[in-house]
C-alpha cells in the first residue's frame, strides 16, 4: 500500500528544521500523539544524523488482529537517518511477525509559494494471509492521522513564537 502524505508550511526551511530538533515541539508532539514516544538512541554519523525510537500505540488492535499477530498493541520501532540534503528516510520495525511488516519511505520539505510543503512518500506492505490488507489498512491510517495531529501542532508551535512566513 502506497504511502504519501503533504502538509504546506508557512515557514522558511530553516525555521522548519529549527521546530523538528526543538524540544517544546518534541514535547507537544508527545501530549498531541495517540502513541508513547521513546528514544532508544542518536547520533551523528558520516553524511548525517541516524535516531531510532519505539512506539507503543496508546489504542489496541481489534480483536481479530490481535490474536493473529498474537499481541494487543502493535508496538514497533523506527530507525531514521537525516541525510546531508535533509532527506529523511525512515524504516519500520514491528515488534511482532517483523519478517511479515515492512514499511519504510522518505520525508523531505521543498519550497512552496511564501513557505514550504513536507512530502511524505513510502509503502506499507503486509503479508499475512486474510487479514494483511486490514493490517496495512490500520497502519495506514494510523500514519496519515499522526502526521495530521503533528501538522496541527506544527501550526500551534509556529504560531505560539509568531514565526509563520
Amino acid at each position: 500500500m502506497k504511502l504519501m502524505v503533504r502538509h504546506a508550511f508557512p515557514c522558511s526551511h530553516e525555521v522548519f528544521w529549527q521546530m523538528f530538533w526543538d524540544e517544546d515541539y518534541d514535547r507537544m508532539l508527545r501530549e498531541a500523539a495517540e502513541v508513547t514516544r521513546e528514544t532508544l538512541w542518536d547520533r551523528e554519523e558520516a553524511g548525517g544524523r541516524r535516531w531510532r525510537m519505539r512506539f507503543t500505540p496508546n489504542q489496541e488492535l481489534p480483536a481479530m488482529v490481535a490474536r493473529a499477530v498474537g499481541t494487543k498493541k502493535l508496538v514497533y520501532e523506527q530507525e531514521s537517518f537525516l541525510d546531508q540534503d535533509r532527506v529523511l528516510h525512515w524504516e519500520v520495525f514491528p515488534a511482532v511477525v517483523p519478517d511479515k511488516v515492512q514499511a519504510k519511505g522518505t520525508m523531505k520539505v521543498q519550497a512552496k509559494g511564501v513557505g514550504l510543503e513536507r512530502l511524505v512518500d513510502g509503502a506499507i506492505n503486509v503479508r499475512i494471509p486474510l487479514i494483511g490488507g486490514r493490517i496495512e489498512s490500520a497502519i495506514h491510517q494510523s500514519v496519515i492521522d499522526g502526521y495530521e495531529r503533528a501538522y496541527q501542532v506544527s501550526l500551534q508551535w509556529l504560531d505560539q513564537r509568531g514565526l509563520k512566513a
